[in-house]
């Protein structure tokens, strides 16, 4: 090992104290809990898409239960996103460099987790057997373009969400800034 890199060993064990920075900080629990409603949301979609071409391949109707279950997860797990990312933009939103993609990532995700409970209810009232016929008829139009823009809306705010993490180092512990 060269000087220069013995130098920043040493430098990032003295910051760490025994040399690993806490797995177990506020603002890690975000990055552990966006990935549920990605990909419940894509499966999810997709899985609805499946068991709604059933019609035709009565096969397919098996993926319609567990279109639903997903995507109720979907939702329930993007409001939690939404939830520990607010805890996190306490902790690491103040060092920053630029704020403007936090606040995008932070409106989309209020706007996902909003698509996707509206297009779960509006599901779920449509599937019900007492639901009126303009439910039905208008939520087979409706949630197909829900799940659309929510499909595409998650990739956008994980795209942000990425590029906190990665062009500007948010929630993530520098070598030399523990004190």
């Amino acid at each position: 090992m060269t000087a220069l890199g013995a130098h920043n060993v040493e430098r990032f064990l003295a910051a760490t104290g025994d040399g690993l920075s806490s797995m177990w900080r506020l603002e890690l629990l975000h990055p552990m809990s966006v990935h549920f409603p990605i990909v419940l949301t894509l499966v999810g979609a997709l899985f609805w898409f499946l068991g709604t071409a059933g019609g035709r391949w009565s096969r397919l109707q098996a993926f319609q239960p567990t279109s639903v279950v997903l995507l109720v997860l979907a939702a329930l797990s993007a409001w939690w996103a939404v939830k520990t990312g607010l805890w996190a933009d306490e902790i690491v939103g103040r060092e920053l460099f630029d704020p403007r993609p936090l606040k995008d990532h932070e409106n989309g995700a209020f706007t996902l987790a909003w698509l996707l409970t509206g297009g779960v209810a509006l599901d779920l009232a449509r599937r019900a057997s007492r639901a009126p016929s303009w439910v039905r008829r208008w939520g087979g139009w409706v949630v197909p373009v829900v799940l659309l823009a929510a499909c595409g809306l998650v990739g956008y705010v994980a795209h942000l969400g990425a590029g906190l993490v990665f062009q500007q180092g948010a929630g993530v512990v520098l070598p030399g800034s523990i004190n």
